[in-house]
């Protein structure tokens, strides 16, 4: 016969094993946000304009009007993580309240906007963070 306190504790463990499980996930999607599935790039942008929304309590939505399937992860990895510096900065920098995501095909040509109602950059030329060149990188990355 198991005892209330036992029982209790059992309650506890069971709930801090499943919140590790919880945290290992999140950390590992991290580390390789885009999965190689079907829809791997639309998922992983469609997860992160949910979270944003819920953690900073703004309007954060992805348009794809179509599926637009990407089998080269390394550049699907590259346009998630320059949305996601892109929503970063929108928040931080130019204090928006809505940010829209639009990933689209034209003719072959996948293309990726971050647009927003924040205060943006006025000279980019003189932005000294880390983040617009990083997003310049993957850019260069993109295209070679």
């Amino acid at each position: 016969m198991i005892s209330d306190e036992n029982a209790r504790y059992a309650g506890e463990i069971n709930h801090l094993v499943k919140d590790a499980i919880d945290k290992t996930r999140r950390l590992a999607r991290g580390l390789c946000p885009v999965h190689l599935t079907s829809l791997g790039l639309e998922a992983s942008l469609e997860e992160l304009a949910a979270s944003t929304s819920a953690i900073f309590n703004i309007t954060c939505i992805l348009r794809c009007p179509r599926h637009i399937p990407i089998r080269d992860n390394s550049l699907a990895t590259h346009l998630y993580y320059i949305a996601k510096e892109s929503i970063h900065n929108a928040i931080e920098h130019g204090k928006s309240s809505k940010i829209v995501m639009e990933l689209l095909n034209n003719s072959g040509t996948v293309s990726l906007s971050i647009l927003d109602n924040g205060t943006g950059i006025r000279d980019t030329a003189k932005a000294v963070g880390i983040g617009l060149r990083i997003m310049q990188y993957r850019a260069r990355m993109i295209s070679t």
